[in-house]
């Protein structure tokens, strides 16, 4: 891609050229996908599992507060 400044423009600069390029890390080191262990899996599980439950019991509790309560007479 080029870029010059048009005709008559108050800024005048020399045109300039840029190329597309991306840096991408090596996703492979020896031609095999680096895994975690399966420790580390359960830990991720558990942490998540966690969460979910936590901000699901944050929500009912929130939800429970905020519908209104029957009289009865």
């Amino acid at each position: 891609m080029e870029t010059t400044p048009l005709p008559g423009s108050n800024r005048q600069f020399p045109p300039v050229k840029v190329a597309p390029g991306a840096e991408v890390e090596a996703m492979f080191t020896t031609g095999v996908a680096v895994t975690p262990s399966i420790y580390i899996r359960l830990i991720d599980l558990l942490y998540f599992t966690a969460f979910v439950g936590i901000a699901m019991a944050v929500g009912l509790l929130i939800q429970h507060r905020r519908t209104p309560q029957a009289r009865n007479p």
